[in-house]
């Protein structure tokens, strides 16, 4: 079995952007960490706690699962949400900078690591990382290691596939990502690196389960009395009546008027932020070495543009969008030589830290950035 091997890199500072990129998981993973010791976040935790109690509900399943095992083990249910949550994140982040560090890189390629849009999010903006989105990163991670380290291994596509499973069942949002799984199946089996069934049954198998997801969506929306029995079911688990009050009070609400009524102020605020977030990609030579994927990628965003039209968390869809069109341009750079102008150090400084991606409501400031973030923490430490 043929596997590319994994080379350190030549200098600290070659190493530098990963080493910063670990500190920012590691720093908003303990901020998360005094979120759950308070009682868990109505948002953060409280999507993934969203369960059958009330009938069958869209974004159940994984509630019921982390449930059962917290009755079964006697462990606290937050912590098992927690652990679920971080074991995510550390897959992702983990295969991550393994595939920045397999090639030599340029400074330039740490404005896609360290984008403020890429997995330090939500270093930046606390209230949107940890969401169910984290399961479909940590599949997508699991199938690029694969594909960069030519792996034959039909065990890392089914594990993709069974997290792909778990998380269109948990989230609907999880099935528009649907066609980058799809693409990235193509690549391994046109590397002869797909064994097992033929690649059109795990084409269908993506298919298949986003449309079901999907209707399963609108079927299965949720009104107030399915979020009051799943209210109950935690707090007889112990839980405060607060965890409620975020992603689980939100299935019986629909935003799409509150959304298209604030549509101007929405485009205003953060075309300017996806601009930002896609000019490392932009001004490389991408489009013109690897035409295919990057057609790939323009029509993989069309596929989540219904999420800006139903629900206001603008920056999280931003983020994930420029999360896998990242994943997938470090992932082709192993295998296709990809080139930027040269920046200097100081626009490079000022694009690392002087930006960041306001989750919802477009009401944060886009200006504030790396700095601002540095302070808030240092506030924090001493009082």
């Amino acid at each position: 079995m043929k596997s590319r091997n994994y080379r350190l890199p030549n200098s600290i500072f070659s190493a530098l952007p990963v080493v910063l990129l670990v500190f920012g998981m590691s720093i908003t993973v303990f901020h998360y960490a005094n979120e759950i010791i308070a009682g868990g976040d109505p948002w953060k935790t409280g999507d993934w706690l969203i369960n059958y109690h009330g009938g069958l509900i869209r974004r159940g399943l994984l509630g019921e699962v982390f449930l059962y095992v917290s009755q079964l083990t006697n462990f606290n249910l937050l912590w098992i949400v927690f652990l679920f949550q971080v074991g995510c994140y550390s897959v992702t982040t983990y295969i991550i900078c393994k595939i920045y560090l397999v090639t030599p890189r340029v400074k330039e390629w740490s404005m896609l690591l360290l984008s403020p849009a890429f997995l330090l999010f939500a270093f930046y903006d606390y209230l949107g990382g940890f969401r169910k989105e984290i399961i479909a990163f940590a599949a997508f991670a699991i199938l690029l290691h694969q594909y960069v380290y030519e792996q034959k291994s039909i065990a890392k596509v089914l594990l993709a596939e069974l997290l792909f499973l778990i998380g269109c069942i948990s989230h609907e949002l999880i099935a528009l990502t649907a066609p980058f799984f799809i693409y990235v199946t193509y690549l391994l089996k046109k590397n002869n690196l797909l064994i097992g069934p033929d690649a059109k049954y795990h084409y269908a198998f993506y298919l298949a389960l986003s449309i079901l997801a999907l209707g399963v969506a609108i079927g299965f929306y949720g009104d107030t009395e399915t979020v009051r029995a799943i209210c109950e079911s935690l707090i007889q688990n112990g839980l405060n009546p607060r965890i409620c009050i975020g992603a689980i009070d939100s299935l019986s609400i629909r935003y799409t008027d509150e959304v298209l009524s604030k549509l101007g102020h929405f485009i205003w605020v953060y075309l300017p932020v996806l601009a930002l977030a896609l000019t490392p990609i932009l001004i490389s030579n991408w489009y013109q070495v690897d035409r295919i994927s990057f057609a790939v990628l323009a029509a993989a965003g069309l596929c989540l543009t219904p999420l800006f039209l139903v629900a206001y968390d603008w920056g999280r869809w931003i983020h994930i969008f420029v999360f896998f069109a990242t994943a997938l341009m470090l992932a082709q750079s192993v295998r296709i030589h990809i080139e930027f102008p040269q920046v200097s150090k100081a626009v490079l400084l000022f694009y690392l830290i002087l930006w960041m991606v306001p989750t919802l409501y477009a009401s944060g400031n886009t200006t504030n950035g790396f700095f601002w973030r540095f302070v808030s923490i240092l506030k924090r430490l001493f009082g």
